[in-house]
C-alpha cells in the first residue's frame, strides 16, 4: 500500500492541528487527504462544532516526535559502541 504523502507531513499537519486549537491562534487550513488520514489514525476528531481537534493519542505522537523525547535520548548505562580506531592485534603466527 503506497501512502501519498511524505516522511514527516503527518506529524506537521498534526502539529497545525494543534495550533490551530490554541486560544488566539491564526487557523490554518488543513487538505482534506491529511484530514482524513488524522482521523483515521484517531490522532485527531472533529468535536460538536466540527473542528478538529487533537486527541491524547495525538497530544502522545507530538511529544514522541520532539528531539528531547526519552526513547531519542541514549542511555546512559549502556556500554559505548567499541572503537574503531585502535588496530587489530596481532597474533602470532603458527609453527
Amino acid at each position: 500500500m503506497q501512502f501519498p504523502f511524505q516522511a514527516g507531513d503527518l506529524i506537521k499537519w498534526l502539529s497545525v492541528v494543534h495550533s490551530n486549537g490554541l486560544a488566539g491562534a491564526h487557523k490554518r487550513a488543513i487538505p482534506a487527504e491529511f484530514v482524513e488520514h488524522l482521523i483515521n489514525l484517531r490522532v485527531a476528531r472533529r468535536d460538536a462544532s466540527g473542528e478538529l481537534v487533537i486527541t491524547d493519542k495525538g497530544r502522545l505522537s507530538l511529544h514522541m516526535d520532539r528531539p528531547d523525547a526519552l526513547h531519542k535520548q541514549t542511555d546512559p548505562d549502556e556500554d559505548p559502541a567499541p572503537q574503531q580506531d585502535a588496530p587489530p592485534t596481532a597474533r602470532p603466527e603458527p609453527d
